[in-house]
């Protein structure tokens, strides 16, 4: 009984102890999780992510955990991005500065359209 204590102690160290560094990597490579949103009825989630730069910034944007589009180099700052589901919870598009980027379809998996 004590051996068992003390091994489920130890891994709850462990993983206090590898939290952080993994925490960073993944900041450092995925970046930051700027928004997300789900659909609705079809249950599709799309995520959008920010990795900063010197002076600029690359945006990732994830569909069911698939990478569909990746930016180049944006501007740095504030670009007003909105993530839109249509009402049939397949379609999602992504809007930085008021411009659609990426129109999605999460059903058939294909670009519906492409900006940027």
């Amino acid at each position: 009984m004590g051996s068992h204590l003390i091994c489920v102690v130890l891994g709850m160290v462990l993983l206090y102890l590898l939290s952080f560094p993994l925490a960073v990597l993944s900041w450092f490579f995925l970046g930051s999780e700027i928004q997300s949103k789900a659909s609705f009825p079809s249950y599709h989630l799309a995520t959008l992510y920010m990795r900063g730069g010197l002076g600029d910034q690359t945006y990732t944007f994830d569909v069911d955990g698939r990478t569909v589009w990746i930016s180049g180099d944006a501007a740095g700052g504030n670009n007003y991005d909105k993530i839109y589901w249509g009402e049939t919870g397949h379609i999602v598009t992504l809007e930085l500065r008021g411009e659609k980027v990426i129109v999605y379809d999460a059903m058939n998996r294909e670009i519906k359209h492409k900006g940027w």
